[in-house]
C-alpha cells in the first residue's frame, strides 16, 4: 500500500496520476521556514536573517517599526539567555543605521544581567530613532550618532 508519511514522518497524501492506482507519495518537499517576528531579543549578534531561528535586536526593531503602536509604545525585552557566555551584555550595531521609526521602549532589565549596553562603531550613523525612543532597566545607548 501506500505510505502514509513522508521522509520527515509527517503525514504525507499526495495522488500521483498513472501511479498505484494514484495512491502514491512522494518523499515530501521539506520547505525552509521563517521565523515568526517578535519583540524578544534572543541572540547579541547584528544580523537580520529571518531563516536563523533567533531574534537580534535589528529585527525586534524592525518588527516593532512594523507594528502599529495604538497609545503605548511596543517594548523590545531580551531573553535570559542572550548573553550567556557573553562576559557583557553588549550588542555592537556592526550591520549599519539601526532605523527606529516608531514609539519603542528597548528594556534591558529583562537581560538577567540588570542592563544591556547598545554600542555603535565610533565613525557615527549606527542609530536613526525618529520614534519616541526610550532605553530602561538601566540599558544605555552609547557611541551611535
Amino acid at each position: 500500500g501506500p505510505l502514509e508519511e513522508d521522509a520527515r514522518g509527517e503525514d504525507r497524501n499526495v495522488d500521483a496520476l498513472g501511479v498505484n492506482d494514484g495512491s502514491s507519495v512522494d518523499a515530501g518537499a521539506v520547505e525552509l521556514q521563517v521565523e515568526t517576528p517578535g519583540l524578544v531579543v534572543t541572540t547579541a549578534a547584528d544580523i537580520d536573517d529571518p531563516f536563523d531561528g533567533e531574534t537580534s535586536l535589528r529585527e525586534a526593531v524592525d518588527f516593532a517599526n512594523s507594528l502599529e503602536n495604538g497609545t503605548e509604545p511596543d517594548t523590545i525585552t531580551f531573553d535570559s539567555t542572550v548573553f550567556f557566555g557573553e562576559g557583557q551584555p553588549v550588542i555592537r550595531l556592526t550591520e549599519g543605521e539601526l532605523e527606529i521609526t516608531d514609539a519603542v521602549i528597548i528594556d534591558g532589565s529583562t537581560s538577567g544581567l540588570g542592563s544591556v549596553t547598545i554600542t555603535g562603531d565610533a565613525l557615527g550613523n549606527d542609530l536613526d530613532a525618529e520614534g519616541n525612543t526610550s532605553a530602561q532597566g538601566g540599558s544605555g545607548i552609547t557611541d551611535v550618532a
